[in-house]
């Protein structure tokens, strides 16, 4: 289905399913929001280096959109850059990353910490090392994907529930939600947003991505 009529088809799937929701802002008002992309080269781990072109990227982002398209919010691909980390910059432990958390904060530390205002970074690589594929940085205000899952299956929902993250939104237990964060969640069923999340993500679209003073907590 073309991503203009799934965003019509969510809008009026809202206006059944929760008919006290004003849909005119979803439906007239749409916010479009900057994204500037970063492919990560990893001069000393090829293996983790982004693969992505400008074809694989205008079709994440549409993916990405047709989700988001039931909260009135477009993401625009504004600028990719390749950004080349030497291997004195980012090294594995010898014994491997043990835990997400560890990938995570390694990753963290060669990332600027101060995004151009008012528009939404996103770093690439190829595929974790480490379960999962992707995770918003609060400290940075800057989500990390990887283009592959473990399975080697690519997933445009994690983008769009990560870019959730960057717009307040936490996790939530309800497993058809967006925002669901158990580990089972399945991404053909995880794509809805109810009246106060879409709500809450619009308010923080006009601020900027969300973020908090500097932790290595980690929001996957």
């Amino acid at each position: 289905m073309p991503v203009a009529l799934r965003y019509l088809a969510r809008v009026w799937l809202l206006v059944l399913v929760f008919p006290t929701l004003d849909v005119r802002a979803a439906a007239e008002d749409v916010m479009t929001l900057q994204v500037d992309v970063f492919l990560l080269e990893f001069s000393g781990y090829p293996h983790l280096s982004a693969e992505y072109g400008e074809r694989e990227l205008e079709e994440l982002f549409a993916e990405v959109n047709a989700i988001w398209a039931q909260a009135g919010i477009q993401w625009n691909l504004a600028s990719v850059e390749r950004v080349d980390l030497r291997e004195a910059d980012f090294e594995i432990p010898t014994r491997g990353f043990m835990r997400p958390r560890e990938f995570r904060n390694a990753v963290a530390t060669v990332i600027p910490e101060d995004p151009s205002a008012g528009r939404w970074p996103v770093y690439f690589v190829r595929q974790f090392p480490v379960p999962g594929s992707g995770v918003y940085l609060v400290e940075l205000g800057t989500v990390l994907y990887g283009e592959l899952n473990q399975h080697g299956v690519r997933r445009p929902v994690v983008l769009a529930h990560e870019l959730g993250h960057s717009l307040g939104l936490p996790h939530v237990p309800q497993p058809d939600n967006l925002m669901y964060g158990g580990r089972d969640r399945n991404p053909e069923l995880t794509q809805n947003l109810n009246p106060r999340q879409i709500n809450r993500a619009r308010a923080q679209a006009k601020i900027g991505p969300w973020q908090r003073a500097r932790s290595s907590r980690q929001v996957d």
